[in-house]
């Protein structure tokens, strides 16, 4: 439902989310979000970074994802500009 409810709001804007050797990541259009875990799965550190710039979230989703999802990001970008 989280992908075709006309309320969720999970299919309104980008949405990227990863698990890490060491923690979770994700980023959407405004920020990044990535969290270490320590053991017992305790969250240990957290950081949030807001962006500036579209090429800010580029840079963070070519650093967490795969070279697939970069390309999709840059399409959905290109898309939502032309919009």
């Amino acid at each position: 439902m989280i992908h075709t409810h006309p309320e969720s709001p999970f299919n309104k804007e980008l949405l990227i989310a990863g698990t890490l050797q060491d923690g979770t990541v994700s980023i959407n259009e405004r920020r990044c979000s990535r969290k270490w875990v320590i053991e017992l799965g305790f969250v240990d550190r957290n950081e949030r970074v807001e962006f500036n710039d579209k090429q800010e979230m580029l840079q963070l989703v070519e650093k967490y994802s795969s070279p697939a999802t970069l390309e999709a990001t840059k399409k959905y970008i290109k898309k939502r500009t032309l919009a």
